[in-house]
């Protein structure tokens, strides 16, 4: 109604990590060519930090990498309510992640 626009990105990573890199590139692009104030969100099969997972199987390269995305962007993380994780495997002793997350641009604050 104020003619506020803004543009909405809804991704689904993949859980490859050969197709990663892809992944990160395409979200550079796409959001680096946007004008106008940015929301994306989804399952991007990256986790942020060691404490986005219930054990200590993690590996650092592609969180550091993606958080290093965010920042360049210039994406804040809208913190999630409610539970820790989104996504868990089915095994006797479960894993437990936080893959889905929303960003914003910082322009919003």
């Amino acid at each position: 109604m104020d003619g506020f626009k803004w543009a909405l990105v809804v991704v689904y990573g993949p859980a490859q990590k050969n197709l990663k890199e892809h992944f990160l590139t395409e979200l550079v692009n796409m959001c680096s060519h946007e004008k106008l104030p940015i929301l994306v969100g989804g399952d991007f099969n990256i986790l942020r930090t060691p404490y986005d997972k219930n054990n200590d199987n993690f590996d650092s390269r592609w969180p550091f990498l993606f958080n290093a995305i965010i920042d360049g962007l210039n994406l804040r993380e809208l913190e999630m309510s409610g539970r820790k994780y989104t996504w868990a495997n089915s095994l006797p002793n479960p894993t437990y992640e936080k893959l889905d997350i929303i960003l914003m641009a910082t322009e919003w604050e």
